[in-house]
């Protein structure tokens, strides 16, 4: 088992777009229920040890909009409940962040939440791995922060897009662990 010290006072878990329309797509390798379980795991270590969750929603009525070459296409008007996050989501304590952007930290009060709560490491979870995770992990690693991702907390729309971004992007930025891994530093720091 791969070891990580962590401090309560300053360690947050980002958890980043478990919403109800983003967790009904397909993905890989790890399953939505696989991805919200082991992201509620991680919610409840983090809170046992006094540290922050924050939940990370899209706001999905302000994307961006300038032209690419594989469009997004999101159903219009969106189904009910389809922003919203996922029932284990909603019960977790903690503030929630809205993003307008695949990071988290772009245009949000994110950096001056983990700031102003002597926030120096973040745990990442969330979907999907090499949108909204990968995009926050960076942004994170740029703003000074100690970086970790739960790569069984994450997942994507293939195997092969969280496997290039858990092999090849993360380790030049983070620390990837498995969420038993994670929770296993998380009781270490309790002793």
């Amino acid at each position: 088992m791969r070891h990580i010290v962590l401090a309560p006072s300053t360690t947050a878990l980002l958890v980043i777009d478990l919403q109800e329309g983003i967790l009904q797509r397909a993905i890989a390798p790890h399953s939505s229920e696989t991805v919200v379980t082991n992201a509620a795991a991680l919610a409840k270590a983090v809170a046992s040890f006094g540290g922050l969750t924050v939940r990370v929603k899209m706001d999905f009525s302000k994307l961006p909009g300038q032209p690419t070459d594989a469009q997004s296409r999101m159903p219009d008007p969106l189904p009910l409940r389809f922003s919203e996050f996922s029932w284990a989501v909603c019960s977790l304590s903690g503030p929630v962040v809205t993003k307008r952007q695949w990071g988290a930290f772009h245009d949000t009060e994110l950096d001056i939440l983990l700031n102003r709560g002597g926030i120096t490491a973040v745990i990442i979870a969330g979907i999907a791995t090499n949108f909204g995770v990968e995009s926050t992990a960076r942004e994170a690693w740029q703003h000074g922060y100690s970086v970790i991702i739960a790569e069984d907390g994450c997942s994507s729309l293939s195997r092969e897009m969280h496997e290039f971004t858990v092999h090849r992007i993360f380790p030049a930025i983070a620390r990837v662990r498995s969420t038993g891994e994670i929770i296993h530093s998380i009781n270490e720091a309790k002793r």
